[in-house]
């Protein structure tokens, strides 16, 4: 198994995973209804390391969890069968959005089947929603219900918010006059009362309750929704997303749920995916020089010389970052004469800039670069010049990239001198002395007392100390039961 990060903004934030595959040995012929059946891709297959023995296998509990990955294909071979693996982060593979059946009404008119129903998450300018009710001038802007529609404009000439409606059909039955709107937040929909030339609106979306409602739109949050949503994992809410915090927006119409989570990544320099275990994360890169060694790498600990990565690039000399993204520009005749040169202008650029820039690195290195301007999904200036800084702070010097290759944890101890064991009883029957801290009571009593625990394991003279916060009653029974093997 092996895990890199990106490093630089243009390479996919999607961390790379190698998992290899699984082999099985079929020579008895009893695995061959596996061979080419492609029902077994995209299962998951849970890999756990135990003992070996024999003529009795060891019991399923003392084996640990090694990977959660998911089966890549079909399997392959006859004595000895191939199963290729990937790691859990493909199950966001699938639709980020519903698509519209073209029946009418909610559903869109015939010219509208099959096409992706729109998704925005957090809060985002200018979007332009889709028109699902030629007849009514009903539009919708989100796939479920949203937080809340604070502008409408049609070439630029903001529309009056006429109110809310609880439900579509309460929206197709209001009364909506020309110049104002209308919506039904509980839908994702709004409604105008003339037929406009250009409808755009700003709005702050997903609020679904079974995703935790409106989230004040901050990357992580949306990138929680989009697991729990559209990506349909189980028991999201425990992945752990390191990454800035702000007013973000993300508008999506197709794509899958996991290139929706890359899209966010990207718009924050951060990175994304799951650890061995199954688990979804994200960070971000740091200054090595501000940050604590996360892991101090021993020589005994290389599978191999650490390899330097080429070919070594230029510092930046100064770090761009974009914000306040357009969910679509205007120009000329699609604004409406009234529109003042301020809102042209504003409403006509894609994006607004920040910078951090440090002159002392240009002058210090003639080849030092422009950095490539990165556009993120932050609302506020404040925070797009906090990541601007943060790139110059970590681009903005000389690096050098190393690939490290370690042995496997427990090769990892070994080799540092540690004796491995796969049950508290084999620990017990090869020691001398046993230390045992654990979080509770029956975590002890399991350890001690339980199957292949220390009590089978035991032998004159050996001491046990546990020191765990556990029920005075536990410790005295763990002690009786011991005493009598003469611990």
């Amino acid at each position: 198994l092996e895990r890199s990060l990106p490093l630089y903004p243009e390479a996919s934030r999607r961390l790379a995973v190698t998992a290899g595959e699984l082999r099985l040995l079929n020579g008895d012929g009893a695995l061959d209804a596996l061979a080419g059946d492609w029902s077994a891709a995209g299962q998951r297959v849970l890999l756990r390391r135990g003992p070996h023995r024999r003529p009795l296998h060891a019991a399923l509990s003392e084996f640990v969890t090694v990977a959660d990955l998911r089966a890549a294909g079909a399997a392959t071979g006859t004595t000895r069968l191939s199963v290729p693996l990937r790691p859990a982060a493909v199950e966001l593979d699938v639709p980020v959005c519903g698509t519209y059946a073209g029946t009418g009404g909610i559903e869109g008119p015939s010219t509208l089947t099959g096409q992706a129903k729109p998704r925005l998450y957090g809060f985002k300018r200018n979007v332009e929603p889709v028109l699902i009710d030629p007849n009514t001038l009903i539009y919708q802007l989100h796939d479920g219900p949203m937080q809340q529609v604070v502008a409408v404009r049609d070439k630029g000439v903001a529309l009056t918010n006429g109110g809310d409606g609880a439900s579509y059909s309460a929206l197709l039955a209001a009364s909506v006059v020309s110049g104002t709107f209308k919506t039904c937040l509980a839908a994702g929909l709004l409604r105008v009362g003339a037929i406009p030339s250009l409808l755009t609106a700003d709005a702050r979306g997903d609020n679904d309750a079974a995703t935790g409602g409106y989230n004040t739109g901050s990357p992580a949050g949306i990138a929680q929704k989009l697991l729990q949503g559209p990506g349909g994992i189980a028991g999201a809410n425990g992945a752990d997303f390191d990454w800035p915090v702000g007013e973000f927006g993300l508008w999506l119409q197709g794509g899958t749920a996991g290139q929706a989570v890359e899209m966010l990544a990207a718009a924050v320099f951060g990175w994304w995916g799951t650890t061995t275990s199954g688990r979804y994360q994200g960070g971000r890169l740091a200054p090595p020089e501000d940050s604590e060694p996360s892991l101090t790498i021993e020589p005994f600990m290389l599978a191999a010389p650490p390899e330097e990565i080429g070919p070594l690039r230029a510092p930046w000399w100064r770090a761009r970052v974009g914000y306040q993204a357009l969910g679509r520009t205007q120009e000329g005749d699609q604004f409406a004469g009234a529109v003042s040169a301020t809102d042209r202008a504003f409403w006509g650029a894609a994006w607004r800039s920040t910078l951090a820039i440090d002159t002392g690195i240009s002058a210090a290195y003639p080849l030092a670069e422009d950095g490539p301007e990165l556009v993120s999904g932050f609302d506020l200036e404040a925070d797009a010049q906090s990541l601007a800084d943060r790139l110059l702070a970590i681009f903005g010097r000389p690096r050098r990239l190393f690939l490290a290759r370690l042995r496997a944890g427990g090769e990892t101890r070994v080799a540092a001198g540690a004796a491995e064991a796969f049950s508290p009883a084999e620990v017990a029957q090869r020691s001398d002395l046993v230390i045992t801290m654990l979080p509770d009571s029956p975590d002890v009593e399991k350890v001690a007392l339980g199957t292949d625990g220390i009590v089978e394991g035991a032998h004159e003279g050996l001491i046990y100390v546990d020191m765990s916060t556990i029920a005075p009653s536990i410790a005295v029974k763990v002690g009786e039961a011991l005493a009598e093997k003469g611990v």
